[in-house]
């Protein structure tokens, strides 16, 4: 850089012709870079030689530009690998969510349940979707009604009279021998299942032990005669999940017999996938995105976009929306479809159509097809991180015959009847019994054990092995390092700098003195002559000898 500097100052050079300015420092750029190739073709005074490498270096070029091509392109599609990393450590309890089977209490004080109800003794009425078993639109009844329970869930849900209060029918709730906290129970409105409970919402139990000794023990109660009559069986349904995730118990519902001791097992996995661009998930702790529906709010999961997409859909296609989804504020003005059938019973059989097909799939010539592709219609990817919990089931009776729940101690039996507090069963120890056996439920809820697998995505090439390959193949095919990089990036602003002066205008004359080329001859040249004015290394040897010897001996 120092030969360019100097051109600035000279005035005989600033006279310099453009292409002849750029030719000198192309050539001075070619003397002090790294770059094999180069040097040789602008260093040789030989045409043939100047050829040759431009030959060479052209194809070494050409090659390594390839090949890094290739590198690039390779590093674009963004593999990913998978490791299995097995872990043991203290872990969050999941949440657990309970409902009771049949959503709501069959004792007559809502208009809309009685109308569902009478409509199911009728056996028989098209406008709800009641067909003869012979019919080709047939449907088992039992599965239309409770199709109908979600339509008017709206109705439904915010009727305290029908509604299970579930503070009353919980006997008893234990979490590593300490009482359940109320703080980390929530009541969840569900259209399908009615009002249900959720304990460890919050994620406040963590769990360092296995064993049945270390989870959850609960005891609660359902009533028989309260079951709606469409309900093939009674009891009650649980969903364990993350305490992360929305309860959407008919996901995976866990069956609870009455009468019955239950235990449950479990074991779990985690999975974590990489993000955009390695692949198509989504953050977990995403809850506002772009070109992708959440009405349930709060984080992403994969449930709430498709049922958000679909809601979206019946709107578009139905006119009013489906309470047994989410609605967001944006269709605040849109009535339910309950409401519209109110206004306009012609309608009801249209509308139920209408939002079944949106749902579920039909069947034509043995080809499922979905009115709501999710693949095509929706925008809707799986969360990056997922906890999978797997469970083994063992129940037994409840109560068994030489056990007395606490309710059905003769004492406090006594004190009910002197009290005179009513309860579903008589002041007898018998009839208590009979009543627990139909209708309480025990569960207990533990790990089996604390080690797990971390199934861990992560990126199989990454962007600093990139630049290592391609500085790799680079340096193979022309000598190009890191260094070689920041020797391009001077002589580009050596360029910039030379093009600016030129664009100014500055005063350019023809060359008087001498040709570019002639510039190496003259500092080989200079080299020689420097060396002809010291002496020769043998003379400077010979007088450093001569000086050191030493001075004869005289004898005396």
């Amino acid at each position: 850089m120092k030969k360019i500097t100097n051109i600035f100052k000279k005035n005989d050079v600033n006279n310099l012709q453009f292409t002849k300015y750029l030719f000198l420092i192309i050539r001075d750029f070619s003397q002090w870079s790294t770059t094999d190739g180069f040097n040789h073709i602008f260093g040789s005074s030989n045409i043939y030689l100047v050829i040759f490498w431009i030959i060479v270096t052209s194809i070494c070029t050409i090659f390594g530009i390839y090949q890094s091509f290739q590198l690039i392109n390779v590093y674009l599609t963004y593999p990913v690998n998978t490791e299995l990393i097995p872990r043991y450590e203290e872990i969050i309890f999941p949440a657990v969510t309970i409902c009771e089977k049949s959503p709501y209490k069959n004792n007559k004080k809502n208009k809309y349940l009685n109308k569902i109800i009478d409509i199911f003794e009728s056996k028989k009425n098209s406008s709800w979707g009641l067909y003869d078993i012979d019919d080709d639109n047939y449907l088992p009844y039992d599965e239309v009604l409770q199709f109908w329970l979600k339509i008017y869930s709206n109705e439904l849900l915010d009727d305290d009279n029908i509604n299970y209060k579930w503070n009353d029918n919980i006997v008893s709730c234990f979490y590593n021998h300490d009482k359940c906290d109320e703080d980390n129970f929530k009541i969840f409105k569900l259209p399908t299942f009615g009002r249900c409970f959720t304990l460890n919402y919050l994620g406040k139990w963590k769990v360092a032990r296995s064993g049945n000794d270390y989870g959850l023990k609960i005891t609660f109660k359902i009533n028989e005669n309260e079951i709606l009559p469409f309900y093939l069986s009674y009891g009650a349904v649980m969903y364990i999940h993350s305490y992360q995730q929305y309860p959407f118990v008919e996901l995976n519902p866990i069956l609870l017999g009455t009468g019955s001791d239950i235990s449950i097992g479990l074991s779990f996995s985690t999975v974590s996938k990489l993000p955009h661009p390695y692949g198509t998930c989504i953050k977990n702790d995403n809850n506002e995105l772009d070109n992708i529906d959440n009405f349930y709010n709060d984080m992403y999961e994969n449930e709430k976009c498709i049922r958000s997409c679909i809601q979206r859909k019946i709107i578009e296609n139905c006119k009013c929306y489906y309470a047994g989804y989410a609605i967001s504020d944006e269709f605040s003005s849109i009535k339910s479809c309950s409401e519209y059938i109110d206004e306009n019973e012609s309608k009801r059989n249209e509308i139920y159509q209408c939002i079944r097909k949106h749902i579920y799939p039909t069947f034509d010539n043995n080809e499922i097809k979905y009115f709501v592709n999710i693949s095509s219609d929706c925008t809707c990817y799986e969360v990056c991180d997922r906890i999978f919990y797997e469970y083994s089931y063992a129940s037994g009776k409840y109560p068994s015959s030489t056990y007395i729940p606490m309710d059905c101690r003769q004492s406090v039996l006594t004190d009910l009847k002197n009290n005179n507090i009513t309860k579903p069963y008589g002041y007898s120890q018998e009839d208590c019994l009979i009543y627990y056996s139909e209708n309480a439920i025990s569960v207990e809820i533990f790990f089996e054990k604390l080690s797990y697998i971390n199934s861990n995505e992560y990126a199989e090439y990454e962007l600093i092995q990139l630049l290592y390959d391609v500085i790799g193949v680079l340096s193979f095919w022309i000598g190009i390092s890191i260094i070689t990089f920041l020797e391009i990036i001077i002589f580009i602003g050596t360029l910039l700098i030379f093009s600016l002066q030129f664009c100014l205008n500055y005063p350019k004359t023809k060359i008087k003195k001498r040709e570019i080329r002639k510039n190496v001859g003259d500092d080989i040249k200079n080299d020689l002559n420097k060396l002809r004015k010291y002496p020769h290394r043998k003379d400077l040897y010979d007088k450093a000898a001569e000086n050191d010897k030493m001075p004869p001996i005289q004898e005396g």
